[in-house]
């Protein structure tokens, strides 16, 4: 069994007050400062500052249908996420997943805490579906 064949009903949760919420544009200035981080962390060379980054957050949501959700934990936020769904015919789902960003804040790191994250989105928003395509 690879780490992700996992199922809700045979596995413990270790976070067992984490959670997913579609993200409002009052999280903006939260998630813009989360993806900071993460731009910093892949050792990316953008230049987009905290209000472009609010900006691109904002045309994610309401231009692209992208879908960012904050991952909380303890209604905490600790990361979020940011995926659409895209149609491919070829699945008996009609659709897979396309999951652009994932960030787990550096503070809520090497507890399991992301992969608990990914399992809660697997099990919550993507339960049905074949494929999720990952960018990394």
């Amino acid at each position: 069994m690879t780490p992700f064949e996992t199922t809700a009903s045979n596995r413990e949760k270790p976070f067992p007050d984490l959670t997913l919420r579609t993200a409002t544009p009052a999280d903006y200035p939260m998630l813009a400062q989360m993806n900071l981080e993460l731009i910093q962390d892949e050792g990316h060379r953008s230049n987009l500052g905290l209000p472009e980054l609010e900006k691109r957050f904002e045309h994610f949501q309401s231009k692209e249908d992208w879908i960012v959700e904050v991952v909380e934990l303890s209604d905490e936020p600790v990361g979020f996420v940011t995926y659409r769904f895209e149609k491919d015919d070829t699945l008996s789902a009609g659709k897979r997943a396309y999951l652009r960003q994932f960030f787990i804040a550096r503070k809520s790191r090497r507890s399991g805490l992301g992969r608990a994250a990914i399992e809660l989105l697997l099990d919550e928003r993507f339960k049905e579906l074949m494929i999720v395509r990952l960018e990394v």
